[in-house]
């Protein structure tokens, strides 16, 4: 896999949002964590139906040498963030570490994926307003159509 260029990386990803995300995608940040050295871009796509949907992808200063303790602390965070209540956890098959997480909060159905790829952590938020929403076939179609084709990779000193 060649390595891409940052922003033709953020393109690429925001036109796949785009393509799939309900309503507009709207980049709504940049975090770099200058003491764990973690930089996470997120966009947004809100529609008029109330449902939402985030893409987040964070960049660790190193490879992940323990995915499934990443996994298990960024559902945690998640949940306490929205005071939610988990409902179901299940591990994703393929080659990479990935879980698909079921959740809800006061007014919100929230389903979640989480995927490790070398040194990166991909999230996938789909919010709905019901049950109803969060299982309908076409949020079960976007979630299908992100895929992560080879492990990241980290730019290394050239030899």
């Amino acid at each position: 896999m060649l390595l891409q260029p940052r922003r033709r990386r953020e393109r690429l990803l925001a036109a796949v949002v785009r393509r799939h995300a309900p309503g507009r995608l709207r980049r709504s940040g940049r975090d770099e964590d200058d003491a764990e050295g973690i930089e996470t871009d997120t966009w947004t796509a809100k529609a008029p139906s109330g449902e939402a949907v985030v893409v987040s992808v964070s960049t660790m200063p190193a490879q992940i040498a323990d995915p499934a303790k990443l996994i298990d602390s960024t559902r945690d965070s998640l949940l306490a963030s929205v005071k939610g209540t988990l409902e179901s956890e299940q591990p994703l098959p393929g080659a990479m570490p990935a879980r698909r997480i079921l959740f809800r909060t006061g007014g919100a159905d929230l389903r979640s994926r989480l995927v490790v790829s070398g040194d990166r952590l991909y999230q996938l938020l789909y919010v709905g307003r019901s049950e109803q929403q969060r299982g309908a076939a076409e949020v079960g179609q976007m979630f299908d159509s992100f895929r992560i084709t080879a492990p990241a990779l980290t730019a290394g000193p050239a030899h």
